[in-house]
């Protein structure tokens, strides 16, 4: 029996079997990874086809591509500016949503066009990088609002023995922007503060310093908010592979995707109409939204749905993963 399944969303799959697909359903529940699977009594051939990215969302072809430029920062905070930017860049390309334009080819477009290197730009001029780069997304932003102190703290133990040790506090600003390089519009703009302490541990930690401090803030600034406001805007696509009567739903993204229990999967409809103005305005509505329960494996999580009807969904239905952000 061969099963042919062609989803224009999300790609094309063959599957062959001499039996029934029913058991490669119940062998995929257990975790296992329809690449690996292999039965002793049946033949299961899982192939998928990626035609050169005409259907598969995962193309790279179909992914938006995204310049992060130099940021601004002022006295100096060069080394924190350098370090929001690589950071940035390092973590869209890892989680495989976007393509990145490389710095060679940033730092050449720049000489040649002769744009500002401190990050300073007319918001035009950076619609102007993004077209040379051939990017649809520009990320800018800036460090501000760097502070650092320490002061010594008094400890008197249970025995009364008293002891004095220093405590380090910072504080570090990132604002953030990123510009539509085709309409032209700032997307997305928010101010980032990350403020933190060396007195909330409960043992005494050695100093380490003003620049090793602030780089620890900033780099969890990124990791815990940054980050996931930006991904809202990439998400990561994928599909409804069975569902399980009412009790649970199995989606084809897992932890290659980096996505966690209690993360939050949605299920969207888009409507296109146009105004009297003649404009097409695209609205895009949540039907349903998932909850994951489980990542059973590298392509694999099993959710629970939390709004919605489970009537209204099928196998093959679109998905979209954002941050994770339990909402």
């Amino acid at each position: 029996m061969v099963n042919f399944i062609l989803n224009a969303d999300y790609g094309a799959s063959v599957m062959v079997t001499t039996r029934n697909t029913m058991e490669f359903r119940d062998h995929f529940k257990n975790g296992v990874s329809p690449k690996s699977y292999r039965s002793r009594g049946n033949i299961m051939i899982f192939v998928c086809l990626f035609i050169f990215g005409a259907f598969s969302s995962y193309s790279q072809d179909d992914k938006e591509k995204v310049a992060v430029r130099k940021f601004s920062y002022t006295d100096d905070n060069a080394g924190l500016a350098k370090l929001a930017e690589d950071r940035i860049a390092a973590m869209l390309h890892n989680s495989g949503r976007v393509k990145v334009v490389e710095r060679d080819q940033l730092d050449m477009v720049l000489e040649e066009q002769r744009l500002s290197q401190s990050g300073l730009v007319a918001e035009e001029d950076e619609i102007n990088f993004g077209n040379l780069v051939g990017a649809n997304f520009i990320i800018t932003g800036g460090i501000s609002n760097v502070g650092y102190s320490t002061r010594t703290k008094r400890y008197t133990d249970s025995n009364g023995k008293t002891s004095y040790t220093d405590v380090e506090s910072g504080t570090v600003g990132l604002n953030l922007k990123m510009i539509d390089v085709a309409s032209g519009d700032v997307i997305f703009s928010k101010a980032y503060n990350a403020k933190g302490s060396s007195d909330i541990f409960v043992i005494q930690l050695p100093v380490v310093g003003r620049e090793p401090f602030i780089t620890k803030l900033l780099e969890g600034e990124i990791s815990k908010n940054v980050m996931k406001d930006i991904f809202n805007f990439f998400p990561i696509k994928g599909a409804i592979l069975f569902i399980d009567g009412k009790k649970s739903i199995t989606i084809d993204i897992g932890s290659k995707h980096d996505i966690k229990k209690d993360a939050i999967v949605e299920i969207t409809s888009t409507e296109k109409r146009t105004n009297t103005a003649g404009r097409t305005m695209t609205t895009v509505k949540t039907i349903a939204k998932l909850q994951v329960l489980k990542v059973t494996g590298e392509e694999s999580s099993v959710c629970k749905i939390i709004e919605g009807s489970i009537e209204d969904l099928e196998e093959g239905t679109p998905v979209v993963f954002k941050s994770g952000l339990k909402k």
